[in-house]
Order: C-alpha cells, then sequence, then structure tokens
C-alpha cells in the first residue's frame, strides 16, 4: 500500500533570493546550481519516500484500500481526503490519532488525500533546506580522505529528527 504522488507541489519551501542571502551569493553565476540543491534538499526531504516521510508543500497522493473498514493514511498531516469506490469522489472525516490519521471507507476504492506541513512546522523545514543548501554548496568538490566531511551539519540533522514522520 505504498503511495503514489498524483499532484506534486505548485511552489518551493525556499525561493532563490532566500538561498543566496543565506549562502551569502550576491551574484547570479551560482544561480543554476543553488537551485539545483534546493531541489535535492527538498527530494531528499519531501514526501513518502524522503527521510521526512512527510509533505513539505501541499501535495496529493493516493492510495488503494483493499475493503471496508479503518484506513490508516501513510503521511500525516493530512488536510482532507476522499474516496472513490468507482462511480466518483466522496469526502472522508479524517480522525487524527496517535498511529496517524485515519479515514473509515465502505468498499474498496482509491483514497486520494492532500497534505502539507502545518503552518508551525514549515519554518523548521525552510531552515533545514537553507542549511543543506549552504552545506552543500560550501562542500562542492568530491569528498574523501582528508576532505572536508560530506555529511551535512548536525544541528540540520537534529532538526530532521525532529520532523521525522515515524511509520508504526
Amino acid at each position: 500500500m505504498s503511495p503514489v504522488l498524483v499532484s506534486a507541489p505548485e511552489a518551493f519551501p525556499v525561493d532563490l533570493a532566500a538561498l543566496k542571502l543565506h549562502c551569502a551569493v550576491d551574484s547570479s553565476d551560482w544561480d543554476a546550481l543553488l537551485i539545483a540543491l534546493r531541489d535535492a534538499a527538498i527530494g531528499h526531504l519531501d514526501g513518502w519516500n524522503g527521510v521526512l516521510g512527510r509533505a513539505i508543500m501541499p501535495q496529493t497522493w493516493a492510495i488503494e484500500a483493499g475493503c471496508a473498514g479503518a484506513v490508516l493514511l501513510p503521511m500525516p498531516d493530512v488536510t482532507s481526503a476522499e474516496v472513490d469506490y468507482g462511480d466518483g469522489a466522496v469526502a472522508l472525516d479524517v480522525v487524527a490519532g496517535d498511529a496517524g490519521p485515519t479515514v473509515e471507507v465502505n468498499a474498496a476504492g482509491t483514497i486520494t488525500f492532500d497534505c502539507a506541513l502545518t503552518a508551525s512546522k514549515l519554518p523548521v523545514a525552510v531552515v533545514i533546506i537553507k542549511m543543506m543548501v549552504q552545506h552543500w554548496f560550501a562542500h562542492r568538490g568530491v569528498v574523501g580522505p582528508g576532505t572536508a566531511s560530506s555529511e551535512i551539519p548536525m544541528t540540520a540533522d537534529s532538526l530532521i529528527q525532529s520532523l521525522r514522520w515515524r511509520r508504526f
């Protein structure tokens, strides 16, 4: 029951100007690299397969429900959900729980759900992305014995752990 991305985010949590300011870059010579590093950081963090295991910006995912009953949705921060039993979508009530959000379905069908970080958590993700981009920008060369570490800073890692969704 791995989720499938239906609608990708339409916006980025960090724009180029904010990255340039954070990395102390005042030239447009590095714009393409900064954008690539931002996209890599988001790809590393975001969504079902990302290390956070959750959506950063608003996006839509889908899973298949094999039968009637309660379905534990595989990602947190769900803002809405619906099910299609084959004859059109029906809105579902999302119930928050310790294990994650659940919905109740009447039969097998496709559940789609919208999710995104809450307003209180989004600034943490923004800081993580900025720190990752700054670190990767400063350490662009090949990493090996006797060179700078390729690991992200401990502060960024601690912030990642604070947002990481732990699947049960």
